[in-house]
Order: C-alpha cells, then structure tokens, then sequence
C-alpha cells in the first residue's frame, strides 16, 4: 500500500527585485581600456609624498590599469584600499561611472572624488618641494 500524502504547506515568499544595476555598471567599467596607458607620463617623487593617501580607485584611470595604481601609490608611501571607509581620503577615478551608493557615501564622508592626475601631482610637487 502507498501511504498517503502528507499535506505540504506552501509559503509565498516575496522576493524583493534585484537591482543589477552595480553590476551592469561594473561590466561598462571593466571593458573601458585606460587610454593613455603607457603615453602618461608619472613622476618618481620622494617615497613618502603619499603618505597621508588612502585611496579608493573606482571605475578606470587614465594611465594606470589598478595593480600598477597601488603599486605606484603604495611606492611612494600611501595606500589603496578595496571599500570606503573612514580612513579613507580620496576615490580616484578618470573613466567609467561610479556608482549611486558610492557617490552617496563621498558626500556624506566629504572624500572628494579625483583624478588620477591629482595624484601624480602630489608626487609632483612633493618633488619638487625637495628641492628647494
């Protein structure tokens, strides 16, 4: 003999909708080539004339693919990180769009967004200040 069913109780969980937008905009971002790769040139300054740097590389940079951001930054005494937080003094990006939440948190935190050339300026000048 089969034994019978046991009744089954269904729950109707509502999904909340996903929002893909993060990502589809990490996808734009990805397949943006830094254009002036290798053409840029980026001054060698005194190895600790980023040290008050903590960085945020979003979206794509002009001259720099990231791994070579960080090692350039962390070469002359700052850092990169991977999220905000409050350490954190300035997002650096040249391409590509940030995203809505990350915008969001630089206002609130007031990290100012930049380019990658406000980096290399202070390379720049922190050389040039050695001189004198």
């Amino acid at each position: 003999e089969i034994a019978p069913e046991s009744p089954v109780s269904v729950f109707h969980i509502e999904k909340k909708p996903k929002d893909n937008a993060g990502f589809y905009l990490m996808q734009r971002n990805r397949s943006i080539i830094p254009p002036n790769r290798g053409i840029k040139q980026h001054p060698t300054g005194v190895d600790n004339s980023l040290e008050s740097v903590v960085a945020v590389v979003s979206g794509v940079l002009d001259s720099f693919n990231r791994k070579e951001f960080k090692e350039y930054v962390t070469k002359h005494g700052g850092r990169v990180v991977n999220a905000i937080s409050n350490s954190v003094t300035h997002v650096v990006n040249d391409h590509g769009e940030l995203g809505s939440s990350k915008l969001e948190v630089c206002a609130l935190r007031k990290i100012p967004i930049v380019s990658e050339d406000v980096i290399l300026k202070m390379v720049s000048d922190s050389s040039a200040t050695d001189l004198k």
